[in-house]
């Protein structure tokens, strides 16, 4: 069963572009950022239009470029966000988060990473 919401592999090209930026930005600057190749300024309207119909990103103002004015997009979630989204759409519900935590943890073998968690837990205690 396909996600609806997810993102396809363009898509997430584009959000790793605004995630790593830091701030809005214009097709024109993703364009001008380098990190796509062979891509046209149709082909990424689309793309775009294809996010924010998804509520990844969001427009967030205007910008004048010459005589003509521009949306600036940004992301509408974080990557954790989005990782989350991932998870529940594959089925990981309430049930199992504590299950992948401890999973997650394991994997990177950070005790760091156990004790931001433990800090977590307290807080929402």
């Amino acid at each position: 069963m396909k996600n609806k919401n997810l993102l396809t592999a363009a898509e997430m090209e584009i959000m790793e572009i605004l995630w790593q930026n830091g701030h809005p930005m214009s097709s024109n600057d993703i364009l001008k950022s380098g990190k796509i190749e062979g891509w046209s300024s149709g082909y990424l309207h689309n793309v775009l239009r294809s996010m924010l119909k998804k509520e990844a990103i969001r427009v967030n103002g205007m910008v004048q470029n010459n005589t003509q004015y521009a949306r600036m997009f940004e992301p509408n979630l974080t990557k954790e966000e989005y990782a989350a989204r991932m998870a529940m759409s594959v089925g990981i519900d309430e049930k199992s988060i504590a299950h992948v935590a401890v999973a997650m943890a394991r994997e990177t073998g950070s005790d760091e990473l156990i004790d931001a968690l433990e800090k977590i837990i307290e807080k929402l205690k």
